[in-house]
Order: C-alpha cells, then sequence, then structure tokens
C-alpha cells in the first residue's frame, strides 16, 4: 500500500506481534471510524460497511465481528470459543462472547482506548478497560487462502492468558 494517496505506511524495526502493530496502527488513526482488519483475508473487506453500519445503529462505541464459519480446525475453533467466553465472563459481559479483533470504533474511542491499553492488550479487553460500549454482530470468517497461522497452540494458549490477566483492571 505505500505509495498510495491518503496512505502512510509505519514499520517496526523488529516484529513486535499483531497486538502491538493493531495499538500502533489504532494510535495513527485520524479518522471518525477506524478499522481493525488482518491482512490474511480471512475477514472480507466487505464486511466493513456492515460493522459501520451497526456502530451507527447501535450507538456502541465498537463493533467487533462475531465470529461465525469453520475456518480452522475443530480443535482451534474450540480454543478460540474458550477463550472468547472466559473474557466475556471475565469483563462482567462487556465483551460480547463472540468478539474477534477485527472491529470498527470511534475515534473518540480509540483515544480512551489507548490511554489505557498494555503493550500486547487484546484490543476488546483495552477498549473494555477504558469503558467503551462494545456490541457484536455475526460475520463469517473464510479459510485462509494461503498459508498457516504463526501462532501454535502454545503461543494461542500464552496469548489469552496475558489477554484474561489484563482483565482485572475491567471487572472493578
Amino acid at each position: 500500500v505505500a505509495g498510495r494517496a491518503g496512505t502512510t505506511v509505519h514499520r517496526f524495526e523488529t516484529n513486535r506481534g499483531q497486538r502491538a502493530a493493531v495499538l500502533a496502527g489504532l494510535a495513527c488513526a485520524d479518522a471518525e471510524v477506524a478499522c481493525v482488519l488482518d491482512a490474511d483475508l480471512q475477514d472480507d473487506p466487505l464486511d466493513v460497511g456492515e460493522l459501520v453500519a451497526a456502530l451507527a445503529a447501535s450507538g456502541a462505541d465498537v463493533v467487533c465481528a462475531g465470529r461465525l464459519g469453520e475456518h480452522e480446525s475443530p480443535t482451534r475453533r474450540a480454543q478460540a470459543r474458550i477463550f472468547r467466553r472466559v473474557r466475556w465472563a471475565m469483563s462482567r459481559g462487556r465483551i460480547p462472547p463472540d468478539a474477534g479483533v477485527f472491529h470498527v470504533a470511534t475515534a473518540a474511542a480509540v483515544r480512551e482506548m489507548l490511554v489505557v491499553a498494555r503493550p500486547g492488550d487484546d484490543p476488546p479487553v483495552a477498549y473494555a478497560r477504558s469503558g467503551a460500549r462494545i456490541v457484536s454482530i455475526p460475520v463469517a470468517r473464510r479459510p485462509r487462502p494461503t498459508g498457516t497461522s504463526s501462532y501454535s497452540t502454545v503461543d494461542r494458549l500464552k496469548l489469552a492468558g496475558g489477554s484474561l490477566g489484563g482483565l482485572v483492571a475491567v471487572g472493578r
């Protein structure tokens, strides 16, 4: 995308991971609505319009894509489902139980979230910690067209543990 009109590319000197990249990208956003969308094409860019419409209609601060579809192995789907249910419970219902990282948020919600965000935060956790109102809408996720996830089961469990540990301040 480098060189496209209206596009700015920010690069880290070393790989810091997806969550750090998401937070850094949101810190650079200068629009009334920000969108986080993976580049692996499992999330369809055409779904962004639905998320934005739901943001306007719901009055929420953040609208996350609620995960549908059988885009991963049964084991990985089960791990993700368990993580999201525990995250929902630990946030006392502030984070929808199907919320993924694919989301749109108002500029105000992004600013408030960035004040309380911790390095490596799962975005919905950081939004919940900031007091943002989060909703989700069902969005089908497609199989990855090429390649595989860079996260092993152990990596996913470590990320989940870090995210859930970050929920301590949300439940207050």
